[in-house]
């Protein structure tokens, strides 16, 4: 069995990078996954969509002052104002 200590460590993952794992519904078959894909839904990023057309996957969350941004579907997105404290 190969040892994660063997291989290289890359700096700068790029969201292309790929990923492997078990993927539980398939009964444990490894898979690969886009490194961008398995953090969409892991992390909220500071930023604002341009409109609600704009390039997004759906579950990945936004954020500026005003605004919280949900992408609802490939490339849709809708947003929730802030309340003041």
């Amino acid at each position: 069995m190969p040892q994660i200590n063997n291989y290289p460590t890359k700096g700068t993952p790029t969201v292309s990078d790929l990923l492997l794992i078990a993927d539980v519904a398939s009964n444990n078959a490894t898979k690969s996954v886009s490194l961008g894909n398995a953090m969409v839904g892991a992390a909220i990023s500071s930023g604002t969509p341009s409109g609600e057309t704009d390039t997004g996957v759906a579950g990945e969350l936004q954020y500026d002052a005003t605004y919280l941004y949900i992408c609802i579907s490939t490339n849709l997105w809708r947003r929730i104002t802030l309340p003041a404290w």
